[in-house]
């Protein structure tokens, strides 16, 4: 299976269980529109996020191995794009799209256990998060107020285009929270040449809370 495309099934909350998503070994594109209740990707009960976190198998082995590209349009309850064990395991994904989905708020969803985890990453930050996402366009997506933390930012090496339209509540590109703050301050060369290296084009349109870029 390469291409998975899904509309207009108004009922389904979740399109994967963990269970089913690691036999898509060859799993490119995925698309996925016009859901009302759909409110993430991949359904991880306490148990399976458990598993996640101990998982002794390479993560590139597990999950979306050759995964580039990600549409979701019209999911008007779609609240989480990845959580972190997820985010880990998309090593191919190139492009991301996200359009007219009201209640979605950030891409990665960390809580504070997680993001400690992130921060504390002992292995190579372009094995860790997307090291080949090259373009994220996002649109009418009017509960979103974060794009990326300070955490997710410097791993972002390859990514070239960014696009970003009727977000009515999005305020920053970067969130940082007094903790990311402080390192970032004491690590400036570090961050300053792991962040956006290759970034061409930013295009914002219509985002009236926006304060800095």
């Amino acid at each position: 299976m390469k291409k998975i495309k899904v509309e207009k099934c108004n009922k389904l909350k979740a399109i994967f269980s963990t269970t089913i998503v690691t036999s898509l070994l060859e799993l490119e594109l995925l698309i996925v529109k016009d859901y009302n209740e759909l409110e993430e990707i991949i359904s991880l009960d306490s148990d399976e996020a458990g598993q996640l976190k101990n998982l002794s198998v390479p993560s590139e082995q597990v999950y979306f191995p050759k995964l580039a590209s990600i549409s979701i349009e019209r999911c008007s309850r779609f609240k989480s794009m990845f959580s972190v064990f997820i985010v880990k395991v998309l090593p191919m994904l190139e492009q991301l799209v996200v359009k007219d989905c009201d209640e979605w708020e950030k891409i990665i969803s960390l809580d504070s256990e997680e993001a400690s985890e992130l921060r504390n990453v002992s292995a190579p930050s372009h094995q860790i998060c997307f090291p080949r996402l090259r373009k994220i366009e996002i649109e009418g997506c009017n509960r979103l107020k974060e794009i990326f933390s300070s955490t997710i930012v410097t791993r972002l090496t390859m990514l070239e285009q960014l696009f970003v339209k009727d977000c009515s509540e999005w305020d920053e590109i970067i969130s940082w929270d007094s903790q990311e703050a402080r390192q970032l301050r004491n690590q400036f060369v570090p961050f300053q040449q792991g962040c956006f290296a290759k970034l061409r084009t930013i295009d914002i349109k219509r985002c009236n809370e926006l304060k800095a870029i």
